[in-house]
C-alpha cells in the first residue's frame, strides 16, 4: 500500500514560514509524479490540512492516485481529546479541508498522552469508520515504543479488529534505531505496516541549527552538533548521510518524510535511490561517535498519571 517515502505535509504550517516556500501545488505535482504519493498531515498542523486539500485541488490527479493519511485526538491548540465524538468530529473536519470522501489512513495521534482506556475508545471509533469506509485503514502514532507495542496488544485484547498501521518517528536515526528491534514484534501482532516518521530526528541531525522546540536533552544536542561540524568539515551534507541511512536501514519499508519545497523533494528521491543502493562506512563511524548517547530516547512531558497507567499496565 505505501510507497518507500511518504510525503510529510506537517511543515505545511505557520511554524515553518509557509507562505515563503514554492507554490504548494508544484511541490506535492512533483512528489506524486515521482512516485511520492502518499500524503501524511494531522489535524494537529495548523494548516497543514487546508493547505493540501487546496494545493491537490488545482493539480489533475485522480483521488485514486494518492493516499491521504491524517491523524486525529489532538488539536492544533495542543488539546487531546480521545473520545468517539472528538474522533468523528476530527476526521469530518479533514476530509472537508482535504477536500476528501474517505481517508486511506487515519491515525489516533500521539496515543502516550490518552490513558489506555481513552485511547481503546478513540480506536475503537476509528474502526466504526473503517467499517462505514470512511477510512480505508486505522492506526497509531507516537514517540515512545514501549507504549506503542503496549497499545497494539491492548487493541488485540479488547478489541476484535487488528490495528493496519503502527507509526513512530525519530526511533530510526543514526542517533537511534531501535525501531530495528520493535518492527518484528510489531509485525507478530498483526500489524501490516510500520513507519519510520522523522529521519532527521526533528532537525537534531542536519548541518542547520536544532529546532529550540526539540526535547532532546542538552548534552546529547551537542554531541549531535558536534558530529554534524565534524561532517561539515569533511564536505558532508548531515541531512544526506543521515537519510541514506535510514533509507537503506529499512529498506522496502515506508518512512515519513518532512518536505516543504520541490528542492526537498528531489534531494530526498536523490538521496533514498543512493541509500538503498549500498552501504557506506561513515554511517557506523556516525553511530560509534555517539557513542553513550546511542539509542538514548529522551523523556515526554506526559501527565505522571497518563504514564503510570501505562506503566502499570500488565500486558
Amino acid at each position: 500500500m505505501y510507497p518507500d517515502i511518504v510525503f510529510g505535509a506537517g511543515a505545511f504550517n505557520t511554524q515553518y514560514n509557509y507562505d515563503k516556500l514554492d507554490d504548494i501545488s508544484e511541490v506535492l505535482k512533483c512528489a506524486i509524479e515521482s512516485g511520492i504519493v502518499a500524503i501524511d498531515t494531522a489535524a494537529f498542523y495548523g494548516p497543514s490540512e487546508i493547505l493540501v486539500g487546496e494545493a491537490l485541488a488545482k493539480l489533475p490527479f485522480k483521488r485514486e492516485e494518492y493516499m491521504l493519511c491524517s491523524k486525529c485526538c489532538r488539536w492544533e491548540t495542543n488539546e487531546f481529546e480521545f473520545s468517539r465524538d472528538a474522533v468523528r468530529r476530527s476526521v469530518n473536519r479533514s476530509l472537508e479541508r482535504l477536500k476528501s470522501p474517505y481517508l486511506d489512513v487515519l491515525y489516533i495521534h500521539d496515543v502516550e498522552f490518552g490513558d489506555p482506556d481513552q485511547v481503546i475508545k478513540a480506536i475503537e471509533a476509528a474502526f466504526e469508520l473503517k467499517r462505514e469506509n470512511i477510512v480505508r485503514n486505522v492506526g497509531i502514532s507516537g514517540y515512545p515504543l514501549d507504549i506503542l507495542l503496549k497499545c497494539v496488544k491492548l487493541v488485540n485484547e479488547k478489541l476484535d479488529d487488528k490495528l493496519d498501521c503502527v507509526l513512530s518517528y525519530c526511533n530510526l536515526t543514526l542517533q537511534n534505531n531501535l525501531l530495528l528491534e520493535y518492527e518484528p514484534k510489531f509485525k507478530d501482532l498483526g500489524v501490516k505496516y510500520v513507519l519510520n516518521a522523522s529521519p532527521l530526528s526533528m532537525t537534531l541531525l542536519r548541518n542547520d541549527k536544532t529546532h529550540d522546540f526539540h526535547p532532546a536533552q542538552p548534552d546529547l544536542r551537542a554531541r549531535a552538533d558536534k558530529i554534524g561540524e565534524e561532517l561539515q568539515a569533511e564536505g558532508l551534507s548531515y541531512a544526506t548521510v543521515a537519510l541514506e541511512y535510514a533509507f537503506h536501514a529499512w529498506k522496502g519499508k515506508p518512512t515519513v518524510l518532512g518536505l516543504r519545497t520541490i528542492e526537498e523533494t528531489k534531494q530526498a528521491l536523490k538521496d533514498y535511490k543512493q541509500g538503498i543502493k549500498e552501504s557506506n562506512p561513515v554511517w557506523d563511524r556516525v553511530i560509534a561517535e555517539f557513542g553513550e548517547f546511542h539509542n538514548v530516547t529522551w523523556e515526554e512531558e506526559l501527565p505522571k498519571k497518563v504514564r503510570h497507567l501505562w506503566d502499570a499496565l500488565q500486558i
